[in-house]
């Protein structure tokens, strides 16, 4: 999935809206996944002493459009070229020698967790 949590809030309430509860429900959770799983993310990167120019940078998020048909939802939100993008930049950190640093907070590569 591709999308941003504040997209799938907005997707949830205008299909609650509408009457389809259950298309509502999906897109809650997700985002309320989406929710959690950023403030871990952060949380770990204040606990690897990031700044707050890097957390702020951190928290940017693409905006993504609002559709109001549930197939265009649907279709907007499954992207198999980003799924494809991810899997190669997670082989690309493998790749990273094991003395590399992360240039912002410069620590270590075994500091950060597999995605």
């Amino acid at each position: 999935m591709t999308g941003n949590s504040k997209q799938h809030f907005a997707f949830s309430a205008y299909d609650r809206f509408n009457g389809w509860n259950k298309l509502a429900d999906k897109w809650k959770e997700e985002a309320e996944e989406e929710w959690a799983e950023a403030e871990e993310v952060l949380n770990r990167l204040v606990e690897l002493g990031c700044k707050p120019a890097d957390l702020q940078e951190a928290m940017k998020t693409i905006e993504f459009p609002f559709y109001d048909d549930p197939k265009q939802q649907i279709e907007s939100d499954y992207n198999p070229e980003a799924v494809k993008i991810m899997s190669e930049m997670a082989a690309a950190f493998e790749d990273l020698p094991d003395d590399w640093r992360c240039p912002r907070c410069k620590q270590l590569k075994e500091k950060f967790n597999k995605a």
